[in-house]
């Protein structure tokens, strides 16, 4: 049990550590500081930054004193990276800087913030990260200059996307931009009604219990309205190939 557990351990480091290395040489030093770089060069970075990102990882593990905390903080570094990736599929004007300033703005307030107010809630030190993070990120986004028109078109042409695409052709249309909003606030508000309801029941609350089953069903029943709406409201979707697996990330 104890091998089986500590390979598992292994594995989940390892997987970590090589795709953060892979991701730092491809994506950030290949693509923004050496475009000729080659191979051997792109595996000594790599292999840099398996030294560093194991050693900020033992760093930051010494700091934490049990699993919650360790999943508040790791919540945190990971806050100022939701909201850009969701938007990257409905705004136009966000590009690659958008997400890395977003997310390294994010660790850097998670590094600051919690060792200078210890005693402060993680709920509102976590509010106060992706407010810093998402403002660092649109700064970002209005800095440096769009995606290229061509690829834009491209991309929407095969996912036609809802959201504000600058009146792209291929565009689906703005009715499916707010079916899809109220699915993604309806699947939100099922999803926790069905988990506090059931918590409830389990814990001898059963009205209160079955109150918030019930309006979590019929929230998740809205959901599925709502997405189907939104497919329906985006015509030949099928025959763009959105479900295809090339890379149909706008940035390339």
């Amino acid at each position: 049990m104890l091998a089986s557990l500590n390979v598992a351990l292994l594995d989940t480091v390892d997987t970590h550590i090589n795709r953060c290395a892979s991701f730092h040489a491809n994506v950030l030093y290949r693509r923004f500081v050496r475009p000729s770089a080659s191979h051997r060069e792109l595996v000594s970075v790599g292999r840099v930054a398996v030294f560093a990102l194991a050693t900020l990882g033992v760093a930051v593990a010494a700091r934490i004193a049990s699993i919650e905390s360790a999943w508040r903080f790791f919540i945190a570094l990971g806050a100022g990276l939701g909201l850009p990736s969701m938007l990257r599929w409905l705004w136009w004007r966000v590009n690659a800087w958008t997400e890395i300033v977003g997310m390294t703005v994010a660790v850097a307030a998670a590094l600051v913030l919690y060792p200078l107010f210890p005693g402060v809630r993680d709920e509102y030190l976590l509010v106060a990260i992706v407010a810093i993070s998402m403002s660092a990120a649109l700064a970002a986004t209005f800095l440096t200059p769009p995606v290229p028109r061509d690829r834009l078109q491209a991309f929407v042409s095969r996912v036609r996307p809802p959201g504000l695409w600058a009146d792209l052709p291929d565009a689906a249309p703005r009715a499916a931009a707010i079916w899809l909003a109220t699915g993604w606030l309806a699947g939100n508000i099922g999803v926790f009604s069905l988990m506090f309801g059931v918590g409830h029941v389990l814990l001898g609350r059963p009205a209160r219990g079955a109150l918030l089953s019930a309006a979590g069903a019929l929230a998740l029943a809205l959901t599925w309205r709502a997405m189907t709406r939104s497919a329906a409201a985006v015509p030949n979707l099928q025959s763009h190939g959105a479900a295809a697996g090339a890379d149909m990330d706008p940035d390339g």
